[in-house]
């Protein structure tokens, strides 16, 4: 479905939010 598609695309934008936050020692987004 697309809803799936949808949500997992979210799922890994926000994961690769979490990941840059995590490595750069100061956060980027305030």
């Amino acid at each position: 479905m697309a809803l799936d598609l949808a949500l997992r695309l979210v799922l890994d934008e926000l994961g690769l939010a979490l990941l840059i936050l995590i490595k750069s020692p100061t956060p980027t987004l305030v």
